[in-house]
């Protein structure tokens, strides 16, 4: 059979209510698992939260909420071609007449409406089984403060950029690993990083030398702490901070936040591509 190389919103629009309707058992159970889940822990941790004069604040269960959001971004977007580790929902993936890019995008779209909807309503859910229990079984109060911890040089859009980093990893990982893609795309990642900081160790040791504070004592890419001559009185060495110029810092983040993550996405399409042809 030909594919369609071209893109069409209609036949878009068909393949993504072909894909609903069969798998929608699948997600059903993914998203009453995320609901109960959220209920539960929200009534457990209405009896295990420490109260501080009968008052809770929302805005300390935010890393709380940063943590779930990461690992269930993870969790979701490393299933998006997992039906490709089986020889017959492989094949019907190439040979339904809808192009490549029609059926990844159709996978981008419910992975990030599973992540930014049904995940956030299920927490949202969760929180208030949390509020009723502290509320009228333990006699306190919640304090509606999330906006305070954002107020601060982290915001929203700084975790959205996160979210969305994390969301490209986990997508392009899944076009690399079908069975298992979670623990094997996390393992591969943290591979990558730690490579990433064995570099930046070389490179550091390399024009500082000896001068270092500690070989390993830099953040990667972003700062170099060296040693300091003090009066022999102190009796220890000082400490040297040296910090990256602003202008590569602010190519760095461009790079990351509108660089980055599209190329991840693209290379993910072009992966499935791929496939296709062979």
């Amino acid at each position: 059979m030909q594919p369609n190389n071209s893109f069409s919103l209609k036949r878009f629009g068909l393949y993504f209510r072909k894909d609903i309707l069969d798998n929608y058992k699948m997600y059903l159970l993914f998203a009453g698992s995320m609901l109960a889940g959220a209920c539960l822990l929200g009534f457990l941790f209405a009896f295990k939260w420490t109260m501080n004069d009968q008052n809770i604040h929302l805005s300390h269960m935010v890393p709380l909420y940063m943590v779930a959001t990461l690992f269930f971004t993870g969790l979701v977007t490393a299933r998006s071609f997992s039906n490709l580790g089986q020889q017959e929902q492989r094949i019907d993936f190439f040979m339904i007449p809808a192009s490549i890019l029609e059926k990844v995008l159709t996978r981008f779209v419910i992975s990030l409406i599973t992540i930014f909807i049904f995940l956030n309503l299920a927490i949202y859910i969760g929180f208030q089984v949390f509020e009723f229990v502290v509320t009228n079984l333990r006699a306190g109060k919640v304090i509606h403060d999330v906006p305070l911890f954002f107020d601060g040089p982290f915001g929203i859009t700084e975790l959205l950029i996160i979210v969305l980093t994390l969301h490209a990893i986990f997508f392009l990982g899944s076009t690399l690993f079908y069975k298992f893609s979670f623990p094997k795309i996390f393992f591969g990642f943290s591979v990558l990083l730690f490579c990433f900081w064995l570099i930046n160790v070389l490179f550091t040791n390399i024009l500082f030398g000896s001068k270092m504070f500690e070989w390993y004592s830099s953040i990667p890419y972003f700062m170099v702490m060296t040693q300091r001559q003090l009066p022999a009185e102190v009796g220890h060495m000082g400490m040297n901070t040296f910090l990256i110029p602003e202008w590569v810092g602010r190519v760095l983040i461009f790079t990351g936040r509108y660089l980055l993550i599209p190329s991840m996405w693209a290379l993910a399409y072009f992966r499935i591509k791929d496939k296709e042809v062979q």
